[in-house]
C-alpha cells in the first residue's frame, strides 16, 4: 500500500509505513501485511489528528500532546482483536484524544488525556455503566474492556 501525504511543512512521504507527524519526531509505522484493516485506518486517523494546529477548534485549544498521541498509538497497537470495527478517533479540546467503538447496544470510549493517562466509559443501551482509569501499559485491562464490547449480543452486566 502506498500513498502520498503532503504536510503543512511541504514535506512529502511516499510510503505510508514511514509517516511522521509534524509535531512529533517519531514514526507511526504501519505493518500493511500484518495489521488488521481497522488498525491501519485508526493509525492513519491518529496521524492526521497529530497534525492539528493550535486553535484547531477555534476556541484556542492546543493540538493533542505528544503523550496523548504516544499512548493512543500504544493502545491501538496492543489490541489483539482482528475483527473490530474501526473506532472513531477524535481530538479533545485541551490536548487529548478520544477513541470510540460501538457494537449494537454497547459503546466503549477511551479518553487519552494530555498527560497520557487514560480514562474509559462503558455505555450500554445509551446508559453509562462503568467508568474508570486504564493503565496504558496493561494490555489485559484493555483486552477485558474490548471483550465486554464485542460480546454485545449477551445480556448487559
Amino acid at each position: 500500500m502506498s500513498a502520498i501525504v503532503e504536510k503543512r511543512l511541504k514535506r512529502k512521504y511516499t510510503d505510508i509505513s514511514s509517516l511522521t507527524s509534524t509535531y512529533f519526531s517519531e514514526v507511526i509505522p504501519l505493518r500493511p501485511d500484518y495489521s488488521p484493516q481497522w488498525q491501519k485506518d485508526a493509525l492513519i486517523a491518529l496521524f492526521h489528528i497529530a497534525l492539528l494546529p493550535n486553535d484547531w477548534d477555534s476556541y484556542g485549544s492546543p493540538p493533542p500532546s505528544q503523550q496523548a498521541v504516544n499512548n493512543t498509538e500504544r493502545l491501538l497497537r496492543m489490541i489483539e482483536f482482528e475483527d473490530l470495527p474501526a473506532p472513531h478517533i477524535s481530538p479533545v479540546s485541551g490536548g487529548g484524544i478520544q477513541i470510540e467503538w460501538s457494537i449494537l447496544s454497547r459503546e466503549l470510549e477511551l479518553e487519552i488525556l494530555p498527560d497520557g493517562s487514560v480514562e474509559y466509559l462503558e455505555i450500554g443501551n445509551e446508559e453509562p455503566l462503568q467508568e474508570g482509569k486504564l493503565n496504558p501499559a496493561d494490555s489485559s485491562e484493555l483486552q477485558s474492556l474490548l471483550l465486554w464490547l464485542t460480546h454485545a449480543t449477551s445480556p448487559l452486566t
